[in-house]
This record gives structure tokens, C-alpha cells and sequence, in this order.
């Protein structure tokens, strides 16, 4: 006679090791499903800002109420030029991965402006996302600017404190690689939507 299965016997033993697979279940099937939600990179647009200090919650929901329809999330990188690590983030966060880049004269200047940042079409700029000055090299527009060092005036200074003390002027460019740059010139796609809209909001 075959002896009895004890069903119950053989959970209370593996207790313990069942527990950890219905653990690890439910964290992949919330991983998966996290990972499915998430904002693809082509419905993301990366902002890079070199400032004193920013209101990145505030700046965040003001931007996120104008952004272009198609994009599911507006993310801020924030970072004081003074602090230890800004070159390694510059080049990582801003350099590499932003879509959009506000920053000193100073620290683009450092950098190779023309693969760097996109070339923008001067006229429809005026335009369509902001009169204010253009930052010009070798006669050619790259960057708009949104802060002016000597007045303290410029874009959203009720959330950004651009400069402190050193009185600098400071720019929007556009990342040369950016997904959100459609003509390859400053005349389409979702990052120029935005950086209408952040032209816009005044202090």
C-alpha cells in the first residue's frame, strides 16, 4: 500500500522557500509592468540646467503643463557649476543625455559649440520661441539667451537663481543629438515646443 501524500506536511516544510518564489514573482511581474508604464526615451525630454539653485518641483509642473502632447515626462537635471562633480555630470547628464541645455556662457564656451549643439534657424526662433538675443559663432545662431548677468532679468527667475553674484549671462541650447530636434535646425519637434514654453514664463 502506497503511503498517504501529505500535502500538508511538505508545505509546512518548504514553507519558507515558497514564500521566497511568490516574492520574487510578484517583484518581476511589478517590474515588467513598471517597465512597460515608463515613458519611452522618444516621449521623454531631458532638460539640463547649471544654476545656483532651482525650484525643480515648481519649474517641473510648470513645464510639464505645456509640454508638447506626445511627451509623457519632462525630467530636470540640476546642478551648481561650483559644485565638485559638475564636469563628470556636464558631460554625462547635460553632454550626453539632455535634450535641452541651460547654461552659463562660460561653461559652453568651454566646449566645442558647433557638434555640441544644434544650429538654429535664427528667423523662425524670433518667431516662434523667443526675441531675445542669440548666441552667435562663426555666424551661425546656437543658443538664445535666458538670463541677462548685468539687469537680472530673464526666463522663470521666480524658479531659477541663475547666477548669483557673478553676473553672467546665460543660454538655452539645444543638444546636436536630441530625438525632440525634427529639421536638424531649430525648427521642429518637441524640444523647441518646450523651450517656447519656458522662454515664455516670465519671473
Amino acid at each position: 500500500m502506497r503511503p498517504k501524500y501529505d500535502f500538508a506536511a511538505v508545505v509546512s516544510k518548504n514553507f519558507l522557500l515558497y514564500l521566497l518564489w511568490a516574492l520574487i514573482a510578484v517583484v518581476a511581474v511589478e517590474w515588467v509592468f513598471s517597465a512597460l508604464a515608463a515613458p519611452k526615451a522618444e516621449q521623454t525630454i531631458y532638460l539640463f540646467i547649471c544654476a545656483d539653485g532651482v525650484d525643480e518641483e515648481g519649474l517641473k509642473e510648470k513645464l510639464e503643463s505645456q509640454k508638447p502632447e506626445y511627451v509623457k515626462e519632462v525630467v530636470l537635471f540640476c546642478y551648481d557649476k561650483k559644485s565638485k562633480d559638475f564636469s563628470l555630470l556636464f558631460a554625462t547628464n547635460g553632454l550626453r543625455k539632455s535634450d535641452i541645455l541651460i547654461l552659463p556662457k562660460s561653461v559652453f564656451e568651454g566646449e566645442n559649440v558647433s557638434t555640441a549643439f544644434c544650429p538654429l534657424n535664427a528667423s523662425y526662433v524670433k518667431e516662434n520661441v523667443s526675441s531675445a538675443p542669440l548666441y552667435y559663432l562663426n555666424e551661425k545662431a546656437y543658443g538664445i539667451k535666458v538670463y541677462d548677468g548685468d539687469s537680472g532679468e530673464g526666463c522663470a527667475t521666480d524658479l531659477i537663481t541663475y547666477c548669483g553674484d557673478e553676473k553672467e549671462d546665460c543660454y538655452l541650447l539645444f543638444n546636436v543629438n536630441s530625438k525632440h530636434l525634427k529639421n536638424g535646425d531649430g525648427t521642429n519637434g518637441g524640444a523647441i515646443a518646450l523651450a517656447a514654453a519656458f522662454c515664455q514664463t516670465g519671473a
